[in-house]
């Protein structure tokens, strides 16, 4: 495994991400230190570690993450969003090219110029690649990583992060093992979340953590999680989180962002869109490697500050090493990186709460319990009247109920919002019947050959101009099974669900004219005219979907829309 790292400059009080310095000055002999110790824990367990020197003219440097993305055998050199930033890639580009694992090296600024990427923006799993757009990384950026690695992996953009004041996507998610995911616990974590599950379903294990936590990990192809432990301190859950824009977590800043990390990851079967697997639970089992304590941080100065973060290393696994660790039930080691000779896992008031968190994780994950769904409330239909034929029923509904975000399967109030016979055939009753109501819904048709289909959409119809709205949540299904879909049958009917693939963005499009679902290369997945009578449903690169009727075009004789309450 090969890591690259570098070094602090002496102007690192004047770098671009910082904190207020009317608060709390940038100390930067502390930040050396930091960097020392952060660095020699790495030693113990990276094969080759290749340091730059710093370079004072460029006080951003050690954040060497944002500057590349490497993924098995080729790198990007990224066009970093902060253009007083963008110099700092010279030294790392010749440094990846000396590195004998890498046998591709390209330039992002070369393949599209208005492009521009942080790498603390992008999450490598070894299995699926996320790229978040923020105010450093563009959808540019991210059709640029796209093109170069889509050979090797999904590549998947990530829009939710826009909505919040983060520095970062990797601020908020970052990576346990290749099954594991490492959440923040707010609501910009949990709309990442959604949107990840809206592409790879229920692949990831998803953990809710503290705050601090995300920025201060970092997983190694090894099997190995480096831990910071000055980044993790005890979270009241009461409190607000601090959501910052072009702000760092400490007085340092000396995050996760100062580590690049490749690896050579072996996907454990290729995976895509439409792949009905569930990720095998793995054991992880919680062990602790303390650096030499001449190397680490006097207690005083733990005091001062809150984290070291791992974007000062860009790490890079052999494809010759043995990386099996991640695709079976080996153990997960922590490296603890902190300031005493021992390591306490409770109680010493500076991140055992994050710690208890990650053991209590290894507990579960060892009796294959990582993450599990809850007993779920049975769904009950509600607003609709007794004279209505049905279209969707508690068993179709509990059918869908699994493909949905995860933090809507609780709703137990499904509400009628729209129906063809309670409302009124037409565009604009629809509309009308929709328009208080700003959820997530279901949509579901019964055509004359009495197919059922529809689709669960992130937000509700809505007449918009001829512009495309909607999330990576969306997806187009369809009842696949031949029995009666009635009440009271035990047997739950069979469905084929179609997620958003990540090639465009063509979500749901409603005008005055007609209703579509999924589009691009002139085709929609599924179509209805302004009289709700006439429709059709064809293959869309949006949803790479079936035709969800029997034939092309069909004739609509019952539709449905329902809200998902929580």
């Amino acid at each position: 495994m090969y890591a690259i790292v570098r070094d602090v400059p002496t102007t690192f009080d004047k770098c671009v991400t910082t904190v207020d310095n009317t608060v709390s000055p940038i100390d930067i002999s502390l930040a050396k230190k930091q960097y020392e110790a952060y660095v020699n824990a790495l030693r113990e367990h990276v094969d080759h570690i290749v340091e730059i020197p710093a370079d004072p003219l460029h006080p951003d440097c050690c954040f060497i993450e944002d500057t590349a993305v490497v993924v098995q055998d080729t790198a990007v050199v990224n066009c970093l969003g902060a253009e007083s930033r963008r110099k700092e890639i010279s030294a790392v580009e010749k440094a990846l090219r000396k590195i004998p694992v890498i046998k591709d090296v390209v330039r992002m600024d070369e393949i599209d110029p208005q492009a521009t990427l942080d790498g603390g923006d992008v999450l490598y799993t070894g299995e699926h690649l996320f790229v978040g757009l923020s105010h450093r990384t563009n959808q540019r950026g991210a059709d640029v990583l796209k093109k170069v690695f889509s050979e090797k992996c999904p590549v998947y953009t990530i829009h939710s992060l826009l909505a919040y004041n983060l520095l970062h996507f990797k601020c908020i998610v970052t990576m346990l093992n290749n099954k594991t995911l490492l959440v923040y616990d707010h609501k910009a974590g949990l709309d990442v979340v959604s949107e990840i599950e809206g592409y790879t379903k229920d692949w990831y294990n998803i953990i809710k953590i503290p705050e601090q936590i995300p920025s201060n990990i970092v997983s190694l192809s090894n099997g190995k999680v480096v831990i910071y432990q000055q980044g993790l301190k005890k979270t009241d859950n009461s409190t607000r989180p601090r959501m910052r824009h072009n702000k760092s977590n400490s007085t340092t800043s000396i995050t996760k962002s100062s580590v690049i990390l490749s690896s050579s990851y072996q996907l454990a079967k290729p995976t895509t869109a439409n792949d009905d697997i569930i990720p095998q639970k793995r054991k992880t089992t919680i062990t602790f490697a303390v650096p030499n304590n001449k190397n680490t941080i006097s207690q005083k100065e733990q005091e001062e500050t809150s984290s070291i973060s791992s974007s000062s290393l860009i790490s890079m696994s052999s494809l010759n090493s043995s990386i099996s660790s991640l695709h079976s039930s080996t153990a997960a080691s922590f490296i603890l990186i902190h300031n005493k000779n021992g390591c306490s896992v409770g109680g010493d008031g500076n991140g055992s709460t994050a710690v208890d968190a990650l053991t209590s994780l290894a507990s579960a994950s060892a009796k294959n319990s990582v993450v599990t769904d809850f007993d779920m409330p049975s769904i009950h239909l509600q607003e609709r009247k007794e004279s209505t034929e049905p279209v969707l029923t508690e068993n179709i509904a509990e059918t869908i109920r699994p493909y949905i975000p995860r933090r809507y399967r609780v709703a137990s109030s499904w509400k009628l919002l729209y129906s063809l016979d309670q409302h009124g055939v037409s565009l604009f009753s629809l509309y009308s019947s929709t328009k208080d109501y700003e959820g997530p819904c279901i949509m579901i048709i019964k055509d004359a050959d009495k197919q059922i289909y529809g689709a669960y959409l992130s937000s509700t119809l809505k007449c918009q101009n001829n512009m495309y709205y909607g999330t990576g949540e969306c997806f187009l299904w369809k009842l696949t099974s031949e029995k009666d879909y009635k009440k009271e049958e035990h047997a739950l009917p069979k469905i084929k669900v179609f997620p958003w693939t990540g090639k465009n963005d063509y979500m749901i499009l409603c005008n005055t004219d007609f209703i579509a679902i999924g589009g691009g290369d002139g085709k929609f997945g599924l179509w209805l005219n302004s009289d709700l009578e006439k429709g059709y449903s064809t293959n869309c690169p949006t949803f790479d979907n079936e035709c969800l009727a029997l034939k092309q075009q069909f004739q609509c004789m019952e539709m449905e829309v329902w809200g998902l309450t929580i």
